[in-house]
């Protein structure tokens, strides 16, 4: 629903008929390995398809990462390897989250929840991505910390 989900940050379509050639953008995908493999496979796709600055980070939980990577461009196809700058992974019980449907459910309010299993954190950019925005570890000490914070506030 383009007209109302605009809103809140989405454009109207699935993931996979997406087509960016520039931008930087967030992933965690449902967790079914079917998904998360065709996920993987359309980033690498959109990451080679473009020389203009393009960037995706995605959270996965680690144990469907591990399923899924190993099979992915990103593991078998030597040019999509090379995009993959770094990745990370952080435990469970050190990070939270926010539910998607809270605005519905909590009126206003921010509640988080404890991650029950490990994420991981993957960076996926093509040679103009990782210049414009590297991976650094200034840019991961801010992710971890940011969770953390969150992460206190649940116990």
């Amino acid at each position: 629903f383009p007209d109302t989900d605009r809103f809140f940050g989405s454009v109207g379509c699935s993931f996979f008929d997406f087509w960016p050639v520039e931008g930087s953008f967030q992933c965690n995908p449902v967790f079914a390995v079917n998904i998360a493999f065709k996920m993987f496979a359309h980033i690498a796709e959109l990451l080679h398809q473009s020389a203009l600055c393009l960037s995706f980070v995605v959270f996965i939980p680690t144990q469907l990462f591990e399923k899924t990577l190993p099979g992915s461009p990103f593991a078998v196809d030597a040019a999509s390897h090379s995009c993959m700058r770094r990745s990370l992974t952080v435990a469970s019980g050190a990070h939270a989250y926010v539910r998607g449907e809270q605005h519905t459910l909590f009126h206003g309010e921010r509640p988080s929840n404890r991650a029950e299993f490990d994420t991981t954190v993957c960076f996926l950019q093509n040679d103009a991505g990782m210049l414009a925005h590297p991976a650094c570890d200034t840019a991961v000490a801010a992710l971890t910390q940011a969770w953390e914070s969150v992460s206190v506030k649940c116990k």
